[in-house]
């Protein structure tokens, strides 16, 4: 059910998952459309972006997930979706600033 916002996040997850990387931006752009606020699409998106090797848009990402109520820091630190952004220099100064 595409217009089912939780559908998305695991749909996108799975499309990720089996590197079909074209059907997890269509699902996460569908998803960004039925809630835009959705910390767990902006995460996914920030997976995305790490996995496709953009570590500046994944951070952006991650930090929208953030403002919007992600709270799963330490899945940040641990998700092999994200390594790529992990290792990325933006991430490594972000990483080292405290947050409010």
């Amino acid at each position: 059910n595409k217009s089912f916002k939780e559908a998305t996040i695991n749909l996108s997850t799975a499309y990720m998952k089996n590197s079909n990387y074209d059907k997890a931006l269509e699902t996460l752009k569908m998803g960004m459309f039925l809630d835009s606020k959705n910390p767990h699409i902006h995460y996914n998106y920030a997976c995305y972006y790490s996995l496709t090797g953009q570590p500046k848009r994944s951070l952006e990402m991650l930090k929208a997930a953030i403002h919007f109520g992600f709270n799963k820091l330490d899945q940040i630190e641990i998700d092999p979706d994200l390594q790529k952004l992990r290792q990325s220099a933006g991430f490594k100064t972000w990483s080292l600033q405290p947050r409010i």
